[in-house]
Order: C-alpha cells, then sequence, then structure tokens
C-alpha cells in the first residue's frame, strides 16, 4: 500500500509569510478568494479581485492580502 504523505491546511499567517515570486495576477468573479488564496499560496501578488456578490466578497475581504484591491461592481 502507498502511503500519502502528511498534508495539512496552512495558517493564513503561514501563507502571509510566503516570499513572493514576483509574478502578479488579478482575479475576476472571484468568489471567496480560493484560486487567490493558491496564487498567494505559489508567490503570486493578487492585486486586484472583482465579486459583485456580497457574502462572498466580505468572505474575500476577510482573507484578502493588504493592498489586493477587492471590487465590488458588477463586471458582466
Amino acid at each position: 500500500m502507498i502511503e500519502k504523505p502528511s498534508y495539512r491546511v496552512p495558517l493564513m499567517s503561514e501563507i502571509a509569510r510566503i516570499q513572493p515570486c514576483g509574478l502578479r495576477v488579478i482575479s475576476t468573479f472571484a468568489g471567496a478568494g480560493g484560486s487567490s488564496l493558491g496564487y498567494r499560496m505559489a508567490g503570486f501578488k493578487v492585486l486586484w479581485a472583482s465579486e459583485f456578490i456580497d457574502a462572498a466578497r466580505e468572505v474575500y475581504e476577510a482573507n484578502a492580502a493588504p493592498g489586493t484591491i477587492v471590487d465590488g461592481r458588477d463586471i458582466r
């Protein structure tokens, strides 16, 4: 039987300490920020995120990196 390596979900404080790789992204239809979190874990800086659904935007804003602009306008 092949054993999986141990894994745990990193804390937001650990993600905040990840060194940037120099690449930057924006997130359209960002939702609660799952893909943006993945970008941050890969070292990308999220410059701007768009989410017009209030509940999703509130979650995104609670976890957004400092300096990320969260835009609530409908971009459709």
